[in-house]
């Protein structure tokens, strides 16, 4: 039941059908389906009581701060409408998956952007949706599937490291094709940071896996060392057009009006979720968008700078007790994590199911070993013992 409610809860989002159904509060209705999920966990999963400890301490920190600021429209309803943002990732990166929830999750997630290009491909047909997104205030063209570029991007990193252990630690091959194809799409969608935590994450599931062994290791470095230059012939022109007709795209002006709201509520900011509702509409113009696209300034402006540093201390202390499960550090989740930090810095990487997938991925179990360091979960079943290294499925699953 896992599996198939993250299938859809992907699907949904990557096909973008809140917004082609033109439902209301798009973002609220997919992450509904996400927290549904995380409350289907919580009843029939294990789940790491550090990360539920942190989870509470994070909720109570924005209760205590929106019941101290003294911002005119702080509305609880909208609190109510956005605490989804971090439960959903405390619960779906703290509970231990059995085999049959991270095959289905690592095969959903190597999935999706082919998804998004073949949805995208039935909406041009459909609507006449281009699958090409030009990027607003410089004309870039970029590769957008069902979805925005940059949402693209994040699907088609994440499709790259979860095919990479399904072809690697799972030994299943033939979704070693699926990285090549995850990799062309994460290209020409044009998501550099993206890119560059793709390229990270798959160097640690390479390197740290106690199942690949130290001669396949070799080769597949050797190779990706011979690929690079075919792969920096593709991707470096590219890379460099987009560097050179980039602008802030307005952001600037976004970052003038919102240090406003600091220094007006620095210490408590107006509440959690209240930015993106707080935009003038002239700097809606100028960036496209309502949203901070810079997650460390948003949560200043809703929960002030102390608030804002003690919400990523509470989720960076739930992520590396989640890489070191086991005893031993796993490096795919601390690089999976700066990975998310990184896209924090330039997007709304809280606010949308793009990214924190990557964070769920690194953590899970590996069939058949002991898998990257730390990321085994071992358990037994009542009636059987479990494979090392995966936890058993509830009778109830």
């Amino acid at each position: 039941m896992i599996r198939q409610l993250f299938w859809l809860a992907s699907v949904f989002f990557t096909l973008n059908v809140a917004e082609t159904l033109n439902l209301p509060f798009a973002n609220v209705f997919e992450k509904g389906l996400y927290l549904l999920l995380a409350g289907l966990v919580l009843v029939l999963r294990r789940v790491d009581p550090v990360a539920i400890t942190l989870m509470i301490a994070t909720l109570i920190l924005t209760i205590v701060l929106g019941l101290a600021t003294p911002f005119p429209k702080f509305s609880w309803a909208t609190w109510l409408l956005s605490i989804n943002q971090f439960a959903i990732i405390y619960v779906l990166t703290g509970f231990h998956a059995t085999r049959d929830d991270a095959d289905g999750i690592l095969r959903a997630t190597t999935w999706l952007p082919v998804i998004c290009m073949i949805g995208g491909l039935i909406g041009l047909g459909l609507s006449g949706r281009p699958i090409w997104g030009i990027e607003y205030a410089t004309g870039t063209m970029r590769l957008q599937g069902s979805q925005i570029p940059a949402f693209l991007s994040g699907l088609a990193a994440n499709g790259i490291v979860a095919s990479l252990i399904l072809g690697l630690e799972w030994r299943r091959l033939r979704y070693l094709g699926f990285t090549a194809v995850n990799l062309i799409i994460l290209i020409l969608a044009g998501g550099r940071a993206s890119l560059a935590v793709a390229m990270i994450a798959s160097i640690c599931v390479i390197v740290f896996s106690k199942v690949i062994h130290i001669r396949d290791k070799l080769m597949l470095l050797t190779g990706g060392l011979l690929a690079l230059p075919f792969f920096a012939a593709i991707a470096v022109p590219f890379a460099l057009r987009r560097l050179a007709t980039s602008t802030d795209n307005g952001r600037n002006a976004m970052a003038a009006y919102l240090q406003t709201l600091v220094d007006q509520y620095s210490w408590t900011g107006i509440g959690f979720g209240h930015q993106y509702w707080q935009t003038p509409s002239d700097v809606v113009v100028l960036v496209g968008s309502a949203a901070a696209h810079n997650d460390y300034l948003r949560l200043t402006v809703e929960l002030g700078a102390i608030g804002m540093i003690l919400f990523f201390i509470f989720m960076s202390i739930a992520m590396m007790r989640g890489a070191m499960r086991t005893g031993a550090i796993n490096w795919t989740v601390i690089a999976a994590w700066g990975g998310f930090l990184l896209n924090a810095r330039s997007d709304n990487a809280l606010a949308t199911p793009a990214y924190f997938p990557l964070l769920i991925v690194c953590m899970l179990p590996v069939a058949g070993g002991l898998g990257r360091a730390g990321s085994a979960t071992p358990s037994t079943a009542a009636d059987k013992p479990a494979p090392k290294g995966l936890a058993a499925a509830p009778a109830t699953s």
